[in-house]
């Protein structure tokens, strides 16, 4: 495989991981904006139940990708 080639290769994987990460932080954002936390008794989340799984998850999407630059 040529350098060109390569660097499209990757150009591409970088893309679909972009897009995918799109993808699950609109899926969070519909979750924290479901039923679960609406009105004024129910608007909040449990940080370390629902927020930091949910943020872990991009970022080992992201680190992953960030390391392979």
């Amino acid at each position: 495989m040529n350098y060109i080639k390569k660097l499209e290769e990757e150009n591409k994987q970088l893309k679909e991981t972009m897009e995918y990460t799109v993808e699950l932080l609109i899926e969070h954002l519909r979750y924290y904006s479901s039923e679960k936390f609406r009105n004024f008794d129910n608007d909040f989340a449990h940080v370390s139940t629902d927020v930091y799984p949910k943020i872990n998850s991009v970022k080992m999407i992201l680190s992953g990708t960030l390391n392979t630059i």
